[in-house]
């Protein structure tokens, strides 16, 4: 009689011939573009069985409202709907170039490229559960936990090659994706939820990246998130909410003075105070107001503008469609974007705190704001902030 040792050895020596089988049976679903190999929707066959009958997807409505009765039908009304939901059309632009990043510390950043050791991968092994289902290589934890005594030196190979090759092989890298039912009788493709089945050695990588990030987040979270790090939670916030309106309530007489302080003018939202006209616009405050007329038009001058736009989604797109990967651009960029920051905290100082400023002292707030700013990208990295901002003419010709 066989042991439980030779029993996996067994399954073990087999496995390259289920990968064999089982990868002519996948496919890649069209425009998912995720780098996973996922199973082709099947449908069960018809059974007797009264499971195999509640599992049967006999009819399903597509996300265009039409009813699909063949097989065919019903996978191309699952692909679709899945193809919408992992791919975006929209040309999205990120500025990322000029974020005030918190960079870890080189311990840390050590941590995270140092190469894996044995003891670090069973670590993680011993950390799963045992009962978790198989994936696609029919392999559980249990299985990996069991043989690792024999098996540690293939699986060290496969984290050494993770390492180095910065990639992982697509035989471990198989991946299914089942649907669940949200509820009973279901009738459209929305009524699925879909789960991935990866296989176990993919599990393992992952969780092993995922205890060494989690050692740097401390240091990479505000300590005002109340999420993602060990011993903090997201229901915290909901109490520091409630404290805090609790003790502001309690303190009644505090809110009378802050009204009392401030003056009717300044709790009311139609009241524009830089001009002194009602029914402030968004437009009128950042483009047509005189006081904003006059930053304009330094700035038209400054960056050799022929024009300046009428209204602010106008400007808003002007600025976004800069190219901020060249001194010109980037310069442009930030002045603008700076000016209309400005702007907004003049308006707020007026009302709130009674402090203003002329147009010409907001001007050179505005200049040395640029130059700290762009003096931050490797664009501008042998200059200083004061030689940027007192010499912008130069970097926009």
């Amino acid at each position: 009689m066989l042991s439980s040792e030779q029993l996996y050895v067994g399954a073990f020596k087999t496995s390259k011939d289920y990968v064999a089988r089982s990868q002519g049976m996948q496919e890649t679903v069209r425009g998912l573009n995720l780098g996973l190999r996922v199973s082709q929707l099947k449908l069960p066959l018809i059974s007797s069985s009264s499971r195999q009958k509640k599992c049967l997807i006999s009819k399903i409505i597509n996300n265009s409202g039409q009813n699909c009765l063949n097989d065919s039908d019903i996978v191309d009304a699952f692909i679709q709907h899945f193809e919408e939901i992992y791919t975006d059309n929209r040309n999205s632009h990120l500025f990322i170039d000029n974020l005030d990043w918190c960079p870890i510390s080189n311990t840390n950043s050590g941590l995270l490229d140092k190469p894996f050791n044995e003891a670090e991968i069973w670590l993680t092994l011993k950390s799963f559960a045992k009962n978790k289902a198989p994936g696609p290589d029919g392999f559980t934890m249990d299985f990996l936990q069991k043989s690792w005594s024999f098996m540690k030196q293939n699986i060290c190979d496969i984290f050494k090659d993770f390492h180095s090759n910065h990639t992982i092989n697509k035989v471990v890298n198989e991946t299914l994706i089942t649907l669940i039912a949200k509820k009973e009788n279901c009738e459209t493709v929305a009524d699925f939820r879909p789960i991935s089945l990866t296989t176990a050695i993919y599990k393992l990588i992952a969780k092993a990246l995922a205890d060494r990030l989690k050692q740097t987040l401390p240091d990479t979270i505000s300590e005002s998130q109340m999420a993602f790090v060990k011993g903090r939670q997201i229901t915290e916030a909901i109490l520091i909410a409630n404290e805090a309106l609790d003790f502001w309530r309690n303190k009644k007489e505090r809110v009378d003075r802050l009204q009392k302080r401030l003056p009717n003018w300044a709790l009311s939202p139609n009241w524009y105070y830089m001009c002194n006209k009602s029914q402030e616009d968004i437009n009128h405050l950042f483009i047509h107001c005189p006081y904003s007329q006059q930053l304009w038009s330094k700035a038209k001058a400054l960056l050799k503008w022929t024009s300046t736009p009428n209204d602010v989604q106008s400007l808003a797109q002007n600025i976004c469609s800069l190219n901020i990967r060249t001194q010109k651009g980037l310069i442009t960029f930030n002045t603008s974007a700076i000016l209309l920051w400005k702007i907004w905290l003049e308006r707020n100082n007026r009302i709130f705190k009674q402090q203003e400023k002329d147009s010409q002292d907001l001007w050179e707030d505005i200049l040395a704001q640029t130059g700290l700013w762009s003096c931050k990208s490797k664009l501008f990295s042998n200059y200083d902030c004061c030689s940027i901002a007192l010499n912008i003419s130069a970097f926009v010709k």
